[in-house]
């Protein structure tokens, strides 16, 4: 088999069909060791973009940047998946994902009978949900319950029994619990997170009896 050898810092010259001009392909002054070029089994235009496969970029092989990430480091991205790379720094990725969570209040007139009230301006589509709910100075008024749209839990203050909280995941489907309202029995306010929607979520309520007051509800939720 025939070979082409460079020696020392000697070079192999590639030239046009016009014989005027050429590419010159030169060894390193210096090798530690012989070095393999294995070529592909496809035709490759140097010229081109987009001619290197994806699965040669060894990432394993590369050295770890060895701190955090800051929002100065780039990342390659496919813009649009139109096969045009770009960069982008990491502060537009923090952009992208927005926040993890939001935090907001809404409010109930328990007197109201059964329904549905949209909540928006979370920004984002929830997952999960926990709720405080609380009105002032009521016995039974007083809830803590979370909710991600299957599984609900809450804990409530009994408005008979001013010592006793009731353990509502036990009986009750919801998240949000009025339970004996003043004092009166079975004067109640129930609500769920019945569906999470694009900028918020939706509640369900379901009025028991006459309960009166104005329901105050604090919710966390997480994207």
């Amino acid at each position: 088999m025939a070979e082409i050898r460079v020696k020392e810092t000697g070079t192999i010259k590639l030239f046009e069909s016009d014989n005027t001009s050429s590419v010159t392909i030169a060894s390193p002054a210096s090798l530690s060791a012989n070095k393999t070029i294995t070529l592909p089994d496809a035709d490759v235009d140097l010229t081109e973009v987009n001619t290197m496969p994806l699965a040669n970029l060894d990432i394993d092989g590369g050295t770890d940047i060895g701190a955090a990430i800051v929002d100065a480091d780039l990342f390659i991205v496919d813009d649009g998946a139109g096969g045009t790379n770009r960069k982008t720094a990491a502060s537009r990725i923090k952009t992208y994902a927005g926040p993890s969570y939001d935090i907001g209040t809404f409010t109930r007139d328990i007197s109201t009978a059964d329904g549905t009230q949209a909540v928006t301006g979370v920004g984002f589509q929830p997952t999960h949900i926990i709720f405080k709910g609380n009105i002032n100075a009521v016995a039974g008024g007083f809830s803590v319950g979370f909710d991600d749209g299957t599984t609900r839990r809450t804990s409530a203050a009994d408005g008979s029994n001013a010592s006793t909280f009731i353990d509502g995941h036990t009986t009750y489907d919801i998240s949000i619990l009025c339970r004996d309202v003043a004092g009166v029995s079975g004067a109640s306010y129930e609500g769920k997170a019945s569906s999470f929607d694009a900028d918020g979520f939706t509640i369900t309520w379901n009025k028991i009896n006459s309960p009166t007051g104005s329901l105050v509800v604090y919710y966390m939720a997480f994207k």
